[in-house]
């Protein structure tokens, strides 16, 4: 079980997760009645490295909101219910690490560390997992691409995504990113870059192979 072991969390806990166990369809369902229950610690942190609140507050609604996504991993499994963590790293997904309510706030790299290349400011406010394709246009139809030297083929003016499309009204980059070219498994060579919409829109893009996808969007 993660989380703080006070007592009506942990009775919570073991309620939910033991009314998963009898009336989940598992083929390790119990064959007899359970006559003794025994919690072990596994783990010791300090207090202030949990995650006590979920919006800042410690009041009733806050309590109470808690206790139901603890009923979700309970009945789930503790990864059922995740929050993000401010981590490290030189793009937006590498920025956000997801743990498991309760677990302890550890990121996946030191936000804090110098990350040489990081995407600037702002951030984008969603980041799409699946990065849709786009294509990206000139002013005569040509596809804007990215040069060797790290610099547009042709000035964009235009964004197609499915059916729709989009007059540019302004753009930043491209930024190159080069990361791990000494691992072949991890290697990533693109280029970044971030295009204005006619509406109050902006997206930010990745051009890997020729291929322009989006990443993130501004809102």
């Amino acid at each position: 079980m993660r989380g703080t072991a006070h007592p009506e969390g942990t009775a919570d806990r073991v309620r939910w997760q033991l009314d998963g166990w009898l009336t989940g369809r598992s083929e390790s369902r119990p064959t007899a009645g359970i006559e003794v229950l025994r919690l072990e610690p596994v783990e010791v942190v300090a207090a202030g490295a949990l995650q006590l609140g979920l919006w800042g507050g410690v009041g009733a609604e806050d309590e109470r909101a808690r206790r139901a996504l603890v009923r979700v991993q309970g009945l789930l499994g503790g990864d059922a219910v995740q929050v993000a963590v401010l981590s490290g790293g030189r793009g937006p997904f590498e920025r956000v690490t997801l743990l498991p309510l309760g677990d302890e706030l550890r990121p996946a790299a030191d936000p804090s560390a110098p990350w040489p290349g990081r995407l600037p400011e702002p951030s984008p406010s969603a980041v799409l997992s699946g990065r849709p394709r786009v294509a990206l246009e000139g002013a005569d139809g040509a596809a804007v691409l990215v040069t060797e030297r790290g610099a547009f083929s042709v000035a964009p003016v235009r964004l197609r995504w499915g059916r729709r499309e989009w007059e540019l009204q302004g753009w930043a980059g491209p930024w190159p990113v080069d990361e791990r070219w000494w691992d072949p498994a991890a290697a990533q060579l693109a280029a970044r870059a971030q295009v204005l919409l006619d509406e109050p829109r902006a997206l930010l893009l990745i051009c890997a192979e020729g291929v322009w996808t989006v990443e993130g969007v501004y809102e």
